[in-house]
Formats: C-alpha cells, sequence, structure tokens
C-alpha cells in the first residue's frame, strides 16, 4: 500500500545523476525496508505459512521490475523498440528482412510476439515493452521457486535462494528479447532436470549429501515426458 499510494509519474528529461531514487518519494523508498522485513519475519517463524511466502514474493517482483513501467510512461532502453520494430515488420509483411540484421536469422521470437500482438489485438508489440520486465522477471523467479524446491526440497533455503536470485539478478536484463525468453526457458528446464532427472535432495538438513540420495520424482513415464519438456524448451 505504501508503494501504490507513493507511486507517481516522472519525467525522464527531470532525472539527473541519482536515476529514479532521486525522484522518488518517501512512501516508495520505506516500502522496499518493511517488504523485506515482513519477509525475514515471515521466513523465521516457526510454523512458515506459504501462501504469505508467495504473496510477499509476488510483491517483490512488482516493486523491483515494476518500478520503472509504473512512474515512466515508455520503456527506457532503446534495444527493445528495435525489436518491437522487427516484431511489427514481421506482422506487416509475414517475413523476415533479408541481410538487414543479424537477428533476422533467428526470428521465432519476434515472429511470435507478432502473431501475439495479432491473437490480442494489438497493431504493434511496442505497448508490450513497458511491462515486459515484470512478465519475463516473475516467470523467472517463478522458474528458479521450482528450481530451488527441486534442489532444497523444503525449509527456509527455498525461499532464501528464489529472493536472492530476485534482488541479486542484474536489473534491466529482462526486456522485450529473445535472451529474456531463453532465460526463463534455461531455468524451467534446470527445475525439471533437477526435479525428474537428477536425483534431488543434494542439500539436506543445511549439510551437502552427495551420497545415499533419494531416487528423482515421479515415474518412469513421468521422466519421459520430463526429458521430452528439457528438449522442448
Amino acid at each position: 500500500l505504501s508503494w501504490l499510494l507513493g507511486l507517481h509519474a516522472i519525467e525522464p528529461s527531470s532525472l539527473d545523476g541519482w536515476g529514479l531514487v532521486g525522484e522518488l518519494g518517501p512512501l516508495i523508498l520505506v516500502s522496499y525496508p518493511v517488504l523485506i522485513v515482513a519477509g525475514v519475519l515471515e521466513l523465521i517463524r516457526s510454523d512458515r505459512r506459504t501462501w504469505v511466502l508467495a504473496l510477499i514474493t509476488v510483491a517483490a517482483v512488482v516493486l523491483v521490475y515494476g518500478l520503472q513501467p509504473a512512474v515512466e510512461s515508455a520503456a527506457r532502453l532503446p534495444v527493445p523498440w528495435l525489436h518491437a520494430g522487427f516484431s511489427e515488420y514481421i506482422a506487416q509483411h509475414g517475413a523476415v528482412l533479408e541481410a538487414y540484421d543479424t537477428r533476422f536469422s533467428w526470428p521465432g521470437f519476434f515472429a511470435a510476439a507478432a502473431m501475439l500482438g495479432q491473437a490480442v489485438g494489438v497493431d504493434n508489440p511496442m505497448a508490450l515493452l513497458n511491462w515486459a520486465p515484470v512478465v519475463f522477471g516473475g516467470l523467472a523467479v517463478l522458474a528458479m521457486r521450482a528450481l530451488a524446491g527441486g534442489v532444497f526440497r523444503t525449509g527456509p533455503a527455498v525461499w532464501l535462494a528464489t529472493w536472492l536470485f530476485l534482488f541479486a539478478n542484474w536489473t534491466e536484463q529482462e526486456y522485450f528479447s529473445p535472451q529474456g525468453t531463453v532465460m526463463v526457458l534455461f531455468l524451467a528446464a534446470l527445475a525439471v532436470t533437477v526435479r525428474y532427472l537428477v536425483k534431488p535432495g543434494i542439500v539436506e538438513g543445511g549439510r551437502i549429501k552427495l551420497s545415499a540420495r533419494p531416487a528423482p520424482d515421479g515415474t518412469p513415464r513421468t521422466r519421459i515426458w520430463a526429458i521430452f519438456l528439457v528438449v522442448g524448451f
């Protein structure tokens, strides 16, 4: 609530060397340490509530990745706009522009964005640029949560690993791009691999155990489907 109440539009021309931090009000600035304290207090409880931890994680994704699109009217990085142009060209002509840009040599992402834009009635993907970091960042955190669950199984380490990934990840890399999509697919493939294709329980009770680990989850049929899923990713 503090974060939402403190939101206000910011003109990029008003930013100085401090960037967004210099233009944010106290309500927004205080919301970040409050969220961290809330997460720590819930994590040290003897009866940790999964739904509260999940809600805190969702709020953290919005606070980390959603600040810029919430206060600025347009995506700030130039590369997403170029990618939007690629997608718009494919949507209008049904083909790539030959001998123009190397990225047209792997047009799968741009063609998918063009198809998605037409399916939802968006004339061009530029409307998706501003909030793409929230979507890609949120999906990557979800995949990381699944990966941490496959490694640590249960306990606070699962959430700590997820939050470390969220707060330590290099920001402004989850923009509208093929590599943002590949990052999500890569983490998802790792999560499926650790969960169903290798022996889990690498870390148990805070101690590393390289032997006497349990068998992978699921039946042989489940593991076969997991292999196809990883190959698809």
